[in-house]
């Protein structure tokens, strides 16, 4: 594998806390860098040893993304996942985690042997099926994923992992030509003060009223014409009648546009991501499924149209943009949410510390 050094330096750091007795690592590098590259790095090593290996993500997109990723290493594989024939002779085994725990139940489950476990996504370690999992593996060495290290409802990553490791930051991968770098407008603030805080974010009813209305959809168009570009697009909605809404408007205003949802089946949305890469269509639209695990570089184009409270979501919103690809110099970041003011420019992320305090 064709490591970076910031890639090189973060795996000998991991193996170094292991070295020191250490038994759970997290690793914090910013979307683009290669997470997944690391992981099957490490993934192949542990192969060579002759050790058993299990790769955890809660989605669908991002199981097959590690598995395609590990193909193409040519590491043999095994995946827990509903649709997938399983392969459970295999000594590295990709699984989604809600097909592990419904599984594990069944008296015909084999339970795979692990003594390396790697959980992408891994701000939600203290989540219930993954705080299970964790206790089915408990001698396993376990390395965690995340761009960010955070939670909105303040529960702390430090009662899981005892170290943190960074790999790069926007700032450093930026500078180094591995992300592009980004500019940013902010042609609207919306009004949010009347809307209640819940679990640390807008209230969602509330913040769909206000965000989804035909003036400000209007409005994301105009000034999407105005500084697009004609970019390669994709949008955050704040709802999936928002995010239809966005669609529809560009599509009347003979853009060509698509929608993506969590409630599509795997085939259309595999369809409008396929769209979007062919250049079918110019805008996607999406709610709660583009902002975690999905990888299309040659997308340049950001807009924020879901205030929000989270600073990890802001960051991972900006983040699938940021990724290097031939003939892109730049993303662009359309910020109609008041996200910049809320939460500073992505190249102030960084610094992540692992606290072993839960917020109140």
């Amino acid at each position: 594998m064709n490591l970076r050094p910031y890639q090189i330096k973060a795996i000998e750091d991991i193996r170094h806390h292991f070295s020191r007795g250490k038994k759970r690592v997290l690793l914090v590098a910013p979307t683009g860098s290669g997470k997944t590259l690391i992981a099957s790095s490490i993934m192949q090593k542990s192969n060579e040893r002759s050790n058993f290996n299990l790769f955890v993500a809660h989605r669908r997109e991002l199981v097959m993304q590690c598995s395609r990723k590990l193909g193409d290493f040519g590491i043999r594989h095994g995946v827990i996942m509903a649709s997938k024939t399983p392969n459970m002779m295999a000594s590295t085994q990709v699984a989604s985690i809600q097909s592990f725990i419904a599984r594990k139940k069944r008296d015909d489950f084999i339970k795979p042997n692990a003594q390396l476990l790697i959980l992408d996504e891994a701000h939600r370690s203290v989540s219930g099926q993954f705080k299970e999992l964790l206790k089915e593996y408990s001698d396993a060495f376990v390395i965690g994923l995340t761009a960010t290290p955070i939670r909105n409802d303040g529960k702390a990553l430090g009662n899981v992992y005892e170290e943190l490791v960074e790999a790069g930051s926007i700032q450093s991968l930026t500078s180094q030509g591995y992300l592009v770098p980004n500019r940013i407008v902010a042609p609207s603030i919306p009004d949010l003060q009347k809307i209640r805080i819940v679990m640390g974010d807008y209230e969602k009813k509330a913040l769909d009223k206000k965000m989804n209305t035909t003036k400000l959809v209007g409005d994301l168009v105009e000034h999407w014409q105005h500084y697009g570009e004609n970019r390669a697009t994709i949008v955050f909605a704040t709802s999936i009648a928002h995010s239809k809404h966005i669609a529809n408007i560009f599509n009347q205003n003979g853009i060509r546009a698509g929608h993506i949802d969590s409630k599509q089946n795997e085939l259309e949305r595999e369809k409008q991501l396929a769209n979007l890469d062919s250049g079918k269509i110019k805008v996607l639209s999406n709610c709660q499924i583009l902002s975690e695990g999905w990888d299309q570089p040659k997308v340049s184009c950001v807009i924020l149209a879901r205030p929000t409270k989270s600073y990890g979501l802001y960051i991972q919103q900006i983040g699938r943009t940021l990724r290097i690809s031939p003939n892109k110099k730049d993303t662009l970041i359309i910020d109609h949410a008041g996200a910049v003011y809320e939460h500073g420019f992505p190249e102030d992320a960084g610094n992540w510390s692992l606290k072993t305090t839960t917020r109140k």
